[in-house]
């Protein structure tokens, strides 16, 4: 089912949030529900909980209907962490 809404995301999905500078990246698919991370555009934008319903959700149901639910997880990069810590600390740069 993963590889199934894999190629849905990349044929339907991704040309559409790339509209918006925005992509998307499939991390799992579990009991029927999928779990993706926003990028790009997408990721700080206060309407991805809405894309993520009006436009992500209907293009897998047209395809694989048992999928229930789409919940975005936030993932942080260590580079993002460090350059954070290093702010807080008084640093200006990310230590490489």
């Amino acid at each position: 089912m993963k590889e199934k809404v894999a190629k849905i995301l990349n044929d339907s999905v991704k040309p559409i949030l790339a509209n918006h500078n925005g992509d998307i990246r499939l991390l799992n698919v579990d009991n029927n529900v999928v779990e993706v991370q926003m990028l790009g555009a997408c990721s700080g934008c206060a309407s991805a909980s809405d894309t993520l319903q009006e436009i992500v959700l209907v293009e897998i149901q047209k395809e694989v209907p048992e999928i229930k639910e789409v919940v975005m997880t936030t993932v942080i990069s260590d580079d993002l962490l460090d350059l954070a810590r290093n702010i807080l600390n008084g640093k200006k740069e990310l230590k490489r």
